[in-house]
């Protein structure tokens, strides 16, 4: 008891005294405009924001969890509104964290790239009797990389419209640090390994107290850890891949050399995560530390664990990984051999191509799916590129699947390989039994697409494999060739993937098919499962609107049948005024709500202000 009050007095006056060193409350970092979503609801005069966390100090690798807390203090209801930012992401974007040293240095955020896929959320309603809470773990938005005291300050929008008057409300909390001994970093890791997996985020409400593998970072751990992971053990396995340290590379390797095939599998996943050289085209939300932009955790990774004496060693494994014949595991060969292979080894990427490429097959593709990520051809291929860039040779006769995909590399990495005979080394992969080499020949050719190539383009719009298909299309929207308006508004009548509708519309728009692409969206509005793809592609008929939303929790097929007759009138009696390329503006009184499904709704852009249309769609 006296030792905790120690504490809290000691913690008073650093919070007292610190907080004259850190940054002005007013001076938060700026942010993507994404992770301000703010509402149109004020900040509650009744809101009052606070921090707390679980232990008064911490071991340097632990995963802290610093508490947001939002009261109301007294007064109505109201709401916070969390989520929608974490989907894909290391953690939610919306809370804004600053944290700073005892001399006013402010820590690295260790993902300063803004990637994610949205998510979902909605509010909570908070009472004088019901909190809320959000467990921010803190060290991934700060980088905790020495002993000592910290001063972390973390805001969120809350879905509230933040004023001059009432700014966002903040929290403030002091973090001590301490560096552990071995023994002690052995204990932790015996402890957190013995806990039950915390398994999601508790909305609303405190998670409790638990490890997080991903983060642990420091050497002090990797003895403990490194033994767990020999046996067989994932979450020491996934600590070893967090350790920034050389030797907790070497430790990876060692486990992908010696260990069992699941150990191995997960050593090399985490192996991955600190190659070099995949930084400055993979990682395109990485940005480049020596231009002045932060430096990503990838980046940070590859700087403070990977030496240039762990090639050798990592290149026999990606040449065994190749040769395995497992399309998983020579997913993980192409990746480490992108990153770290030398010309010489450009033969194990043809041999795994030739090896590869006859398992895509001709079959119909599934709807939908994104058909650059469809088979491990396109690891395969990118780790040519970077071989090809490294000084490997490219052979100007082809003789095997695997060497026309290197041929193909060759013409996309240097304009001036254009070796005799490759016009018809071309026509030949563009009539390939293997669609992958179709569609690498077709976005390999130079442009404008080769005209005595010309004669395949009706054939690849009717492949029924969709990255083929899709290619072709886009080929003759950006050549604007014309001659093919025909198959490519066949190819649009039909299309039902996703992406291939969508290239075979802009295609019809670039060819200046603009009016038959109208009517066949039109058409097709009541067919199964097209009339949102439909709209989506109607908007172009509005000169003033971005993105919107719907729901497809309704009666699909019967508004279908409700709106087609609305936009065949509307191209009846507007066909003059569409045909000149004119375009509607927003509200217009010749388009109407009930032109579309209930909740349907479009974003009008005038200049940097946006409003939502219809307006009673709120």
């Amino acid at each position: 008891m006296a030792s905790s009050l120690r504490w809290s007095v000691l913690g008073v006056l650093i919070f007292i005294q610190g907080w004259s060193s850190v940054r002005s409350d007013d001076d938060w970092p700026e942010r993507p405009a994404f992770a301000h979503w703010g509402g149109s609801d004020p900040v509650p005069d009744n809101a009052m924001v606070s921090l707390s966390a679980d232990k008064a100090e911490y071991f340097l690798g632990e995963n802290v969890l610093v508490h947001f807390t939002v009261e109301n203090v007294g007064g109505p209801a109201f709401n916070v509104d969390s989520g929608g930012d974490y989907r894909g992401a290391a953690r939610a974007l919306r809370f804004e964290v600053v944290a700073q040293d005892q001399h006013g240095n402010t820590l690295a955020d260790p993902y300063p790239c803004y990637d994610h896929m949205g998510g979902i959320g909605g509010p909570t309603e908070v009472t004088p009797d019901n909190p809320f809470y959000a467990s921010v773990r803190i060290v991934r938005y700060a980088r905790f990389e020495r002993p000592g005291t910290y001063f972390v300050r973390v805001r969120h929008d809350c879905g509230w419209k933040a004023t001059e008057s009432r700014p966002l409300p903040e929290g403030k909390i002091v973090l001590r640090f301490r560096e552990p001994t071995e023994a002690e970093a052995r204990n932790l890791v015996v402890d957190w390994l013995s806990q039950p997996p915390f398994t999601g985020v508790l909305v609303g409400k405190k998670s409790p107290p638990h490890p997080d593998f991903t983060q642990i970072s420091f050497g002090a751990y990797l003895p403990a850890l490194a033994e767990a992971a020999r046996e067989g053990n994932a979450h020491a396995i996934e600590g070893v891949g967090s350790v920034a340290t050389p030797e907790a590379t070497r430790a990876l390797i060692d486990l992908i050399n010696s260990g069992s095939e699941e150990v191995a599998g997960h050593a090399t996943d985490q192996l991955r995560r600190r190659i070099p050289h995949h930084l400055p085209r993979h990682d395109t939300q990485e940005p480049n530390a020596d231009k002045g932009r932060p430096e990503s955790h990838t980046a940070w990774l590859v700087r403070t664990s990977w030496r240039d004496e762990f090639a050798p060693d990592v290149r026999e494994i990606a040449v065994r990984l190749l040769a395995s014949g497992e399309t998983e595991t020579v997913d993980d060969g192409a990746y480490l051999m992108g990153g770290i292979g030398v010309p010489e080894d450009i033969s194990h990427l043809v041999a795994a191509l030739n090896s590869e490429l006859p398992k895509t097959g001709l079959k119909t593709e599934e709807r939908n799916i994104y058909y650059r990520r469809r088979s491990v051809c396109w690891r395969l291929d990118d780790a040519l590129e970077r071989l090809i860039e490294r000084g490997a040779s490219v052979p100007v006769q082809p003789s095997s699947p695997g060497e026309v995909m290197l041929f193909l590399a060759g013409l996309r990495t240097d304009h001036e390989f254009r070796p005799a005979g490759w016009i018809e080394t071309c026509d030949a992969a563009l009539k390939s039994h293997v669609a992958y080499v179709q569609e690498r020949a077709l976005e390999s050719l130079p442009q404008p697409f080769p005209e005595e190539l010309h004669q395949n383009l009706p054939a690849l719009l009717e492949s029924n494999q969709h990255g083929v298909a899709t290619a072709a299309c886009r080929i003759i929207g950006r050549d604007k060739l014309t001659q093919f308006r025909k198959p490519v508004l066949s190819t649009l009548r039909r299309a039902k993937d996703d992406w291939l509708f969508r290239a075979a519309s802009q295609a019809a728009i670039e060819i200046g098919a603009e009016q038959e692409r109208l009517e066949i969206l039109v058409s097709r509005l009541d067919e199964p499962g097209m009339l949102y793809p439909c709209l989506n592609a109607l908007r172009t008929v509005f000169d003033n609107v971005g993105g919107g939303g719907w729901n497809t929790n309704i009666d699909v097929a019967a508004e279908a049948k409700r709106i087609k007759p609305k936009w065949e009138k509307l191209l009846v009696d507007h066909a003059e005024y569409l045909q000149s390329g004119k375009r509607f503006t927003l509200p217009n009184p010749d388009i109407s709500s009930d032109m579309f499904p209930e909740q349907f709704t479009m974003t009008l852009r005038v200049g940097a202000t946006s409003s939502t249309w219809p307006e009673d769609s709120n």
